[in-house]
């Protein structure tokens, strides 16, 4: 008989779900948000912005993460405000 080798992966089934529902309602990276949100509170218009992106979100919703209405668990500036929220 042959020598075989058997490789079992065990996965959390909630990791596998979280993945696919991060990579699907979580277009950017936690790290990607932080530096567009940056680049907002510099004084960038979120249109010149999404120009700059690989438009991976309608517009709508590139200005929704610069804004805070979504990503809420990272920081965003309100230029209502002039500070930075949640920080």
């Amino acid at each position: 008989m042959k020598n075989c080798k058997h490789y079992v992966i065990i996965f959390n089934i909630t990791e596998i779900l979280l993945y696919f529902y991060n990579k699907k309602n979580n277009p950017f990276t936690d790290e990607e948000v932080a530096q567009w949100r940056q680049l907002y509170a510099q004084g960038q218009d979120y249109k010149d912005l999404y120009e700059m992106s690989d438009k991976r979100v309608a517009i709508s919703s590139f200005q929704n993460m610069l804004c805070g209405k979504s990503y809420k668990n990272l920081p965003y500036y309100s230029k209502k405000q002039q500070k930075w929220v949640n920080k």
